[in-house]
């Protein structure tokens, strides 16, 4: 096994374990940080004029550290720097109102003090991250279109450690809401546990597709370092010719993973509360099975008009 099949398979189980704690961590639980730098900062604020001046500073301090990123400055259409001001403002905004959280409370009255601070903090945060996310994005674009050769191999083996991640995350939350469902509908212990195994089962075979469709990816970034070499190899050929047949494979795979996630919920139904049957499959492997598939098929057919004009010369 290589190294980057075992870091897959790493991402599969930080993945659940994260998705995991953060459902059982609830939005209390996700945003009692910033509730406590609010009032840490609201309490300094109150302890006098120097108090005051102190939190006022740290606020403005770490308003300004989306700033930072404007110290590196690379390549020419620099437009999504623009979006780092945009960030510190948000960040501000998310500060004070945390501080200042009675300010908030006269606009939304229907609800209570610590309801309106979890839901400034979570909605806050997660602007702030959305625009920091979208400048490193945005940068990540400009440095592609000027080195797309050497950038892609390492963006694909990105985007599968992020595609096995990011699924097993999805797969935890929805595990954690589909077991209190259960919970709820179930009040014997023991069709509970039964419930888990197999619901716990169910996820399993529905992540095997996030890890063919991750392996895909890794075919497709070992075949791209081989055309940035040698586009008309012959171990690039043979490279292609095997990554096609794969690619077939995993396809079917991704097919009977997702029957087999049906038929199994539709035997042991008894011992659900709920299930959860799936009329579509794993619409990202199939997607990258039959491109990464066809691309084989045109380098392949590349490689044959090559040697017949090398040969008319």
């Amino acid at each position: 096994m290589d190294k980057q099949t075992r870091n897959i398979l790493l991402c599969i189980p930080a993945g659940l374990l994260c998705g995991w704690g953060f459902s059982n961590l609830g939005a209390e639980g996700l945003c009692k940080p910033l509730l406590l730098l609010g009032q840490s900062l609201r309490e300094l604020s109150l302890g006098g004029f120097g108090g005051n001046l102190l939190a006022w500073l740290s606020v403005l301090a770490l308003s300004a550290l989306p700033l930072l990123g404007l110290l590196k400055r690379s390549g020419k259409n620099r437009g999504a720097d623009l979006l780092l001001p945009l960030a510190s403002v948000e960040l501000l905004a998310m500060l004070y109102f945390l501080v200042n959280p009675t300010r908030l409370s006269a606009r939304l009255l229907w609800m209570g003090q610590t309801e309106i601070r979890c839901l400034w903090a979570l909605t806050s945060m997660g602007a702030v991250i959305a625009t920091l996310g979208a400048w490193i994005l945005l940068g990540f674009l400009d440095r592609m279109e000027r080195r797309a050769a050497r950038l892609l191999p390492g963006l694909l083996l990105l985007c599968a450690y992020a595609l096995s991640f990011l699924n097993s995350f999805q797969g935890a939350e929805e595990l954690v809401s589909e077991l209190a469902s259960v919970k709820a509908g179930n009040t014997e212990e023991q069709l509970h546990t039964y419930a888990i195994i197999l619901k716990s089962l169910c996820l399993g075979i529905r992540l095997i597709p996030t890890f063919l469709s991750a392996k895909v990816l890794l075919w497709a970034a070992e075949l791209a370092r081989l055309v940035e070499t040698d586009p008309f190899g012959e171990d690039t050929l043979i490279k292609g010719k095997i990554t096609a047949v794969h690619c077939k494979k995993t396809a079917v795979y991704t097919v009977l993973c997702s029957l087999a996630a049906n038929l199994l919920q539709l035997f042991t139904l008894p011992y659900l509360a709920d299930i959860q049957i799936r009329v579509y499959f794993s619409l990202e492997a199939l997607v990258l099975c039959s491109t990464l598939f066809l691309l084989c098929g045109y380098f392949r057919r590349a490689k044959e008009l090559h040697d017949d004009n090398a040969s008319i010369i």
